[in-house]
Order: structure tokens, then sequence, then C-alpha cells
């Protein structure tokens, strides 16, 4: 089972562990009630070092295709995103329903 860079310091910190997607992940550290008054009224941490990375490449050629492409997979329009700055966006399957929710980078 592979492990995040966090493991350690989720075990360190009396995670509860489950098996998600490969990875060894905290499920819990105390219960849900406790957790969430502590998110809410003061700081939660979410590890997402498990999740995957897409990248897109664009040149002159193609950039219009790439957007073009990303708009298809998303529900934001992904044109109007300026180099440097983030999206949070909803990734779609074919028929139009939600597989993910994504954040998109646009690096200029």
């Amino acid at each position: 089972m592979k492990k995040t860079p966090l493991n350690e310091l989720h075990r360190a910190s009396g995670a509860k562990m489950v098996e998600y997607a490969g990875y060894d992940m905290p499920l819990s550290y105390t219960n849900i009630k406790e957790e969430y008054l502590a998110v809410r009224t003061t700081c939660g941490v979410f590890d997402v070092s498990h999740m995957q990375v897409l990248k897109f490449s664009a040149t002159a050629e193609n950039a219009d295709n790439t957007v073009a492409l990303l708009n298809l997979l998303t529900v934001r329009n992904v044109s109007k995103m300026k180099p440097g700055k983030v999206q949070y966006n909803i990734l779609l399957n074919s028929e139009g329903g939600i597989i993910d929710d994504i954040t998109l980078y646009r690096i200029s």
C-alpha cells in the first residue's frame, strides 16, 4: 500500500487509518462531532497528496484546442483564466454527470 508524505504525521497524531485508492489514508482522529467542531471553530487539514495531477500543455498552435477540451470536460469557462490563477471546477463524464471536483492552475 502506498503512503503519502504525511503518513507518519497522521499515525503520530492518532489517526484511524484505512486503505483508500491504494493509499494508507486517515479516516478520522477522534469522532465526527469533535472533528466537525474543530474544523468549524479552528482549522482542518485534508491530505490531498494521493490525488492525481494531470498536465495539459498548450502551444501557440494548439492552445484553442486545449481550452476547448477543458471546457468540454468541465463546467466553468476555462478560457477566462489568466496565467497564474487557479479555478475550482467540476470534472464531467461523457454523459455530463459529475466525476469529481478539480482545481485547475493556469501556468504561463
